[in-house]
């Protein structure tokens, strides 16, 4: 039996009629409901999309769904062979693609999930088909022997780096930040404010990109951040793609994805001690002048934050760096341009694209799928080409 409700009406249509709430089966609707009232169904597309449509009751016409935002969205585990994500040329190569893993162990994120090494190495299989000039930085030489398989078609536009820890200014924060992680009273995110490590890899992004940039192997206006397990969602997909500057990009501003809304007036402590969140720290793109700006700020920031016992990851230094508190303590030289979206990885996808011309299918062909669960990585998985690890890294 469905009850009418007394909470206020949904956003989606209002209605002098009365409202009346339930997830059922269009099927069913003439037996359960008179004629002259109106539901609201709600129901799960294949696309994992949620879709909201107002059905009439006293009527066998097809419902018609309600139009949705014409926002576009960013192409994820399904790709539009006619969409402006395929181009029947190859784009330039103005962007340098700067990446690193740092092998820090397996670690619980949020509450349940386990990322190891044999997760992220199925993920970074996604960079044998990115055509940008690539810049990789790892701490293990045979994490650069899996690189160097992956890329050895395109060694031409790649660079690979074993970096030693105790050098870099990143990991040369992390007795500092376990001393602030081991108070019984600072809050647990895991692995946030749980593994010291996982934060000094953060903010070994920019110093990465910071050493790409100074270097300039491929002489490129623009440079890009992209995390290792970025293309997670699409890993199957065996297309060759490049990273594109993204519509309306304003070079005198680094580019982010906007995750959650931006409260200009919050305090420091509560965007680290409530591990707050503004915009995604899984890619950035910039030209080469603006992120070195950026990175400056960053850096200088973070020891500030260390001042006042506060850490977490680099997107709360970066929540914190354009908040009015953070302004007052060191103004940033460098905007942010957002790409707002509830999507993690929305700001890739705005700049993938793909032009392999003998994988494009004609307006007829149906849309291709690849899912992350249906993927057979083509390299052996890690733990059977090396020495298994430890659960946690004890090297800083």
């Amino acid at each position: 039996m469905i009850s009418k409700q007394n909470t206020e009406p949904l956003p989606i249509r209002k209605s002098t009629q009365p409202l009346y709430t339930a997830v059922v089966s269009p099927s069913l609707i003439h037996n359960l409901i008179p004629p002259t009232k109106s539901i609201v169904i709600v129901e799960k597309n294949k696309s994992n999309f949620t879709a909201t449509r107002n059905y009439s009751i006293g009527t066998t016409t097809k419902p018609k769904p309600i139009k949705q935002p014409k926002q576009p969205l960013p192409i994820r585990k399904e790709y539009c062979p006619n969409s402006n994500w395929f181009l029947s040329t190859e784009p330039e190569n103005e962007t340098t693609i700067v990446t690193a893993y740092f092998n820090i162990g397996s670690f619980i994120k949020g509450s349940t999930i386990k990322f190891t090494p044999d997760r992220y190495l199925k993920w970074m299989t996604s960079f044998q088909y990115l055509n940008n000039p690539l810049v990789v930085y790892v701490d293990e030489q045979k994490m650069a022997d899996v690189f160097k398989n992956l890329r050895k078609h395109l060694m031409n536009i790649t660079r690979i780096f074993v970096l030693d820890r105790k050098y870099m200014w990143s990991f040369g924060l992390k007795n500092r930040i376990k001393q602030i992680y081991s108070s019984e009273s600072y809050p647990k995110f895991h692995p946030n404010t749980v593994v010291p490590e996982y934060s000094c890899a953060q903010h070994a992004k920019y110093e990465c990109l910071q050493k790409a940039i100074s270097k300039d192997y491929f002489s490129t206006p623009y440079f890009s951040w992209l995390d290792i397990g970025y293309f997670r969602d699409i890993v199957g997909c065996k297309k060759d793609f490049k990273i594109v500057l993204p519509d309306a990009f304003n070079k005198n501003k680094i580019s982010f994805t906007q995750v959650r809304e931006f409260n200009p007036n919050i305090t420091l402590s509560s965007i680290f001690l409530k591990n707050s969140l503004w915009v995604g720290g899984g890619m950035t793109i910039a030209s080469k002048e603006v992120a070195k700006k950026f990175i400056r700020t960053y850096k200088n920031f973070v020891e500030i934050l260390l001042e006042q016992s506060l850490m977490n990851t680099d997107q709360q230094v970066i929540y914190a760096i354009y908040s009015e508190a953070g302004r007052a303590l060191l103004k940033p030289t460098v905007e942010i341009q957002l790409h707002r979206s509830n999507d993690w990885f929305y700001l890739g996808f705005l700049c993938h694209r793909s032009y392999n011309k003998s994988v494009i299918l004609p307006k007829s062909s149906a849309v291709l799928s690849y899912t992350t669960s249906t993927f057979q990585p083509s390299l052996p998985s890690y733990s059977s080409l090396f020495p298994p690890l430890p659960s946690q890294t004890s090297s800083g």
